[in-house]
């Protein structure tokens, strides 16, 4: 799995949205934890940055900095899609370089 990258001037971002399937991968990625909400049953990816939770829909997202990614945080995906379009990173990255 890799993460795509996602642009909002001025900043990049990776980002990976959260599924059953892809769970396990992104919390890895952000060096997090999956786990199961037991009252409500929800997928949840615990990030060590944080402790709101990313749940079934939701985009883990991480800054593109200059020495490397920044901390990750989870984002609504309605305000993702606001917020973010999809950019071709490999330009970007050789352009910034």
């Amino acid at each position: 799995m890799t993460a795509k990258v996602y642009g909002r001037r001025p900043n990049l971002v990776d980002a990976i949205q959260v599924s059953e399937q892809t769970a396990e991968a992104v919390a890895a990625w952000a060096d997090g934890k999956v786990r199961r909400d037991p009252q409500t049953g929800k997928l949840l990816v615990r990030l060590p940055q944080t402790t709101i939770p990313a749940v079934v829909g939701d985009w883990v997202v991480r800054d593109l900095m200059p020495d490397g990614l920044g901390p990750a945080r989870a984002m609504r995906d309605q305000l993702f899609r606001w917020c973010f379009e999809l950019v071709d990173g490999d330009r970007y990255r050789r352009n910034s370089a």
